[in-house]
């Protein structure tokens, strides 16, 4: 909530990676142009190498 109210947003990243499955990226501008960046980039990783993936 108080993301919101600062206008900041948090992506997290989860990954087969051993060594970092887990990657939690805060204080990124709050606008949408961010979510639809990784959703699409997302997408052309999971069309080029099948990458499954989850965008909430």
């Amino acid at each position: 909530m108080t993301d919101r109210l600062l206008g900041v947003s948090r992506v997290r990243v989860f990954s087969h990676d051993v060594t970092t499955p887990q990657l939690l990226l805060w204080g990124l501008p709050g606008s949408r142009t961010i979510f639809e960046q990784l959703r699409d980039a997302l997408e052309i990783a999971r069309r080029s190498r099948n990458v499954i993936g989850l965008v909430e």
